[in-house]
């Protein structure tokens, strides 16, 4: 689980085009889950799934990127 703390707050939107994925150097990492970690919806929580796109046909171009 990584924690990220963010300068503002992160819109709903935004979170949702997170959990899609997320693309880091090594490619596309698939993200299992995704949470607000303070009310001010500045830090969240985010868990990395290990697969990679070879791994999970079925995903769709990342729309963040690291």
């Amino acid at each position: 689980m990584y924690e990220v703390t963010l300068n503002k707050k992160l819109e709903l939107e935004d979170m949702e085009k997170i959990a899609k994925g997320v693309m880091l150097e090594d490619g596309i990492a698939l993200v299992d889950e995704i949470a607000y970690a303070n009310e001010k919806k500045s830090i969240i929580g985010v868990e990395l799934l290990l697969a990679r796109t070879d791994c999970a046909p079925h995903f769709r171009t990342p729309l963040v990127t690291a």
